[in-house]
């Protein structure tokens, strides 16, 4: 609890202090198409920088949708639709997981970590 309070802290202080970008990079539909999740990329915080992953679900006939998913990283998310009703987030080991919800409307998310996403190398090869 106090990592991801320290977490908000840090890029609540970094946000606020520099500007930041909101990158659509991709929308995966249902199979059904009644439903996709559309992952958008914030990069920001200016020299020191930072990046923030979103993963929104929304009815394929609406603009908008909950954020189901948030990380701080700077690695790759990918999203994947299991059935009509189950969608699948794989992601790297996550320093800082903000928001990870297991359903919206009927449709179930699980939540995969996926190492080799991780751009960058952790400790000794």
């Amino acid at each position: 609890m106090i990592e991801k309070f320290l977490c908000l802290a840090g890029l609540l202080l970094i946000g606020t202090a520099c500007s930041s970008e909101v990158h659509f990079v991709s929308s995966a539909p249902a199979p059904d198409g009644r439903w996709r999740a559309d992952l958008y990329v914030e990069d920001g915080g200016g020299a020191a920088g930072f990046s923030s992953d979103e993963v929104r679900l929304l009815r394929s006939s609406e603009g908008s949708g909950p954020i189901v998913f948030e990380a701080a990283s700077s690695d790759p998310v990918q999203i994947k639709w299991l059935d009509n009703t189950h969608l699948e987030i794989a992601y790297p080991r996550q320093d800082c997981v903000l928001k990870a919800k297991e359903s919206v409307d009927g449709v179930r998310i699980t939540y995969r970590e996926d190492l080799s996403l991780r751009r960058h190398k952790i400790g000794p090869e």
